[in-house]
């Protein structure tokens, strides 16, 4: 009888073409995989870079701010765009600031700073009605009209239309009554209040030497201000400006690395004349 033996050694070398297999199926899932890796850690390195970036560029708005109400800036002398760069790095980062004036608010174009008119508010508060009144001193020199009045009013107080809101009187005595304005609404619950006269008539004429007083009624919880706020008046006389008791200022801080920029802020701000009120209305990232 023959007999088949079977020895391990007739197997040899048929396990090379299993493992053969299986490193080339293992790279097909071992190469992506890595691949994954590497991009992740990419993205994570370009988040991480550009949180720092913001953080820098929030820092360069600030330093501007100190800036402008300490007087190391004066917001008289800037023409134009006024630039500088940060003397010290943050995170990595080199910051450079812009500051220029803004060119319009709520889509109207302006002028430029702050007029010599005497601007100061008041308002007295009964019940949760706030009579509020804004007061004009004009110069002795010169007649001026006036075609626009914009009027920001902080958050938790309401317009109430109606006599007397939008009275105006010269001197003690009622020259005209405004007609109602358009209010827009900010996210964080600020009001514009909006007067802008036709094109043949302005909203009113102020006379050397005179002044005016505007009033509006308030409706809102006690213990808020309604001096909080920013004005601005914008006169047909364009050697006049605009007379306003705060700058409309507009701020930009772009933050680079050795990868190049890597984050930038702009922020609309409203600087007091007394340098004393840096108020940012709103903030944009990457403009």
């Amino acid at each position: 009888m023959r007999k088949w033996l079977f020895s391990p050694e007739n197997e040899k070398g048929q396990v090379l073409p299993i493992v053969l297999v299986a490193l080339v199926v293992g790279s097909f899932l071992v190469l992506p995989s890595l691949r994954s890796v590497s991009t992740s850690i990419k993205a994570g390195e370009g988040i991480k870079a550009n949180e720092k970036g913001l953080y820098a560029a929030e820092a360069g708005i600030q330093d501007a701010a100190w800036k402008l109400t300490t007087g190391v800036i004066d917001p008289s002398d800037i023409e134009g765009y006024y630039t500088y760069t940060l003397p010290d790095t943050i995170n990595n980062n080199t910051v450079n600031v812009t500051i220029s004036y803004a060119n319009e608010l709520s889509g109207v174009a302006i002028g430029v700073g702050p007029h010599t008119t005497e601007v100061s508010e008041s308002y007295s508060y009964n019940g949760d009605v706030y009579t509020y009144q804004l007061t004009l001193l004009r110069g002795v020199m010169g007649n001026i009209k006036i075609d626009w009045i914009m009027l920001d009013i902080p958050a938790g107080l309401a317009y109430v239309s109606g006599l007397p809101s939008g009275n105006i009187t010269e001197d003690g005595l009622l020259l005209t009554v405004l007609p109602e304005p358009t209010a827009t609404t900010s996210p964080a619950g600020r009001t514009t209040l909006n007067w802008v006269s036709d094109a043949s008539d302005p909203l009113f004429f102020m006379k050397g030497g005179a002044t005016y007083v505007l009033t509006l009624i308030l409706r809102g919880d006690p213990g808020l201000d309604p001096t909080n706020g920013q004005i601005l008046l914008r006169t047909v006389r364009s050697d006049i400006g605009d007379i306003t008791d705060y700058w409309p200022l507009v701020i930009k801080a772009e933050a680079s690395d050795s990868r190049g920029l890597q984050a930038s802020i702009q922020a609309g701000a409203w600087l007091s004349q007394s340098l004393t009120d840096f108020v940012i209305s709103d903030w944009e990232i990457s403009p």
